[in-house]
């Protein structure tokens, strides 16, 4: 269930909108607590709304970077509460006015540069254990992720970003597969020619067997049945498009006529030899 609400959010912050980074949209669950502004500029008394209005008044009439604004409205001393921090839509919203095009990717920028991509990813791991700031860090990582594309950021990096790196077994209960998924069709979007698939991702720093195996076993567990069906669809693909033959399989799978009927490994190799049937 977990899976499938990250994979809607994800899906919402990429088709969502023309842009995959345009800011939250008026009915986010990032909301500001009716506390009284931390600028001592604003006159007291004003309502909230009436406070963000004119904090982001004053910062944009000032002609403020992002990273000045983000000073100025004392986020630099959030640390990890930054998300769910009074003036941090206020900074939403300044970064919507002086950047109309692409809000989000500037946002993700400026955070990155600030507390580097790693820091930068624990921080929207934490924030999408929230629901009030599940929202907008969704939104932020799919922006990083833009980014990370249109740099060619290699896929192994992002996989340990994103914290898929904790072993083989985890991957299909892990949330952030869907973000991997998402990198790779950006990945493909930004890089005509240089197309690549996530189980290659999978395979290049797991091993084929290990992910083989792991396919293996997660398609008789019915939360991971679905989507293990389909990795294992696209590993046959990937090893038929190397012009792996069925006794190369054989021997990665350490399979030989004594042990393969009563070796698990024998049902992946049974598989192949299906998947090629089927095609011809």
């Amino acid at each position: 269930m977990r899976l499938q609400i990250v994979a809607a959010l994800v899906a919402a912050t990429l088709f969502g909108s023309s842009d995959a980074s345009a800011l939250v949209s008026s009915n986010s669950l990032l909301t500001r607590p009716a506390s009284a502004s931390s600028l001592r500029f604003l006159r007291a008394g004003t309502t909230t709304d009436e406070q963000e209005r004119g904090v982001s008044l004053v910062i944009a009439g000032s002609g403020k970077t992002a990273d000045q604004a983000f000073t100025l409205l004392q986020l630099d001393k959030a640390g990890e509460n930054l998300f769910s921090h009074a003036e941090f839509k206020s900074w939403t919203k300044y970064m919507g006015t002086i950047n109309k095009e692409h809000p989000s990717a500037a946002m993700a920028a400026s955070l990155s540069a600030r507390y580097g991509d790693e820091g930068l990813q624990k921080m929207l791991e934490a924030a999408k254990e929230v629901p009030r700031t599940q929202k907008i860090a969704t939104k932020l990582q799919v922006a990083q992720l833009e980014s990370w594309a249109s740099t060619s950021k290699p896929a192994n990096d992002v996989l340990t970003l994103l914290k898929l790196d904790g072993g083989v077994e985890k991957l299909l209960t892990n949330p952030n597969l869907n973000f991997l998924a998402t990198y790779t069709t950006l990945f493909n979007k930004n890089h005509p020619g240089k197309e690549t698939t996530m189980i290659s991702t999978l395979t290049t720093y797991y091993g084929d067997k290990s992910v083989a195996k792991m396919l293996q076993a997660a398609k008789k567990v019915p939360s991971t049945e679905k989507m293990a069906k389909e990795l294992q669809t696209a590993q046959f693909s990937q090893w038929l498009k190397e012009g792996a033959q069925p006794a190369q399989v054989l021997k990665m799978l350490k399979l030989n006529q004594q042990n393969l009927k009563t070796s698990p490994n024998g049902e992946i190799y049974s598989g192949y030899l299906a998947y090629i049937n089927k095609l011809q």
